[in-house]
């Protein structure tokens, strides 16, 4: 088994999760509240601004220019997108949405994949942020499939314009650099490239868990000053 099976096959649980959030069923119910499409949305470009500093990275860091020129075609059609999609999601004003304030699982999740930088190696950096796009892969073909995403549903235009072979060659591409990098890598690093792929997985449940209840620092700070007793992970 290739070590990009591996990190599949022990990321599968995380998968589910996501799958059956809330968050999810609420777009299959097309019944999310306005509330927490704007809070998705919101975070969801906060997310995109670190996910732009990491390809940045893996562009630096990288030591082939086959891969460079990937990473920078990625980061050139992410910054695409991101703007052309979210702004049909919401009736909030662009620039508020654009701007909101980072929230707790937001600055977790966005830390996990910065704090591989700083080792300078590129499977570490890669493997934390290609968990995120392997599961929206994953979550995008499961929505699809399921053929509740109509026309009407906020998220229709999200997912006609990232469903397909174009993100999932994306994603493909990325777990066969994942296996050329861990050859010859020691079990220790990889048993830690692993983990970090796995906690991803996991923060992507908390970031459609906290996008469905809102949760915002105000919350945090109510539980530990009031003790509130608030339902906040």
């Amino acid at each position: 088994m290739s070590f990009s099976q591996e990190l599949i096959t022990e990321a599968q649980p995380y998968l589910e999760a996501v799958k059956h959030s809330d968050f999810v069923k609420a777009i299959l119910a097309n019944n999310l509240s306005s509330e927490a499409l704007d809070y998705y949305v919101g975070q969801d470009l906060q997310y995109g601004d670190i996910e732009t500093k990491v390809q940045a990275y893996l562009i630096i860091y990288s030591k082939r220019f086959a891969d460079q020129r990937n990473f920078a075609e990625l980061l050139s059609n992410h910054l695409g997108i991101d703007e052309a999609v979210f702004k049909g999601m919401t009736s909030q004003n662009w620039d508020t949405i654009r701007t909101a304030k980072m929230e707790p699982v937001t600055y977790i999740y966005t830390h996990h994949l910065l704090d591989p930088i700083k080792t300078g190696d590129p499977l570490n950096i890669l493997a934390s942020f290609e968990a995120g796009v392997w599961v929206y892969v994953e979550l995008i073909k499961y929505l699809d499939d399921t053929g509740k995403v109509a026309a009407d549903n906020p998220f229709y235009g999200w997912l006609d314009s990232l469903k397909g072979d174009d993100y999932q060659n994306v994603s493909d591409g990325f777990l066969k650099v994942l296996d050329r990098l861990a050859v010859k890598q020691s079990q220790a690093h990889l048993d830690k490239v692993k983990q970090d792929f796995l906690r991803s997985c996991l923060l992507e449940w908390y970031f459609f868990d906290a996008s469905f209840k809102q949760i915002t620092w105000g919350d945090w700070s109510r539980n530990a000053l009031e003790g509130s007793r608030e339902e906040l992970l």
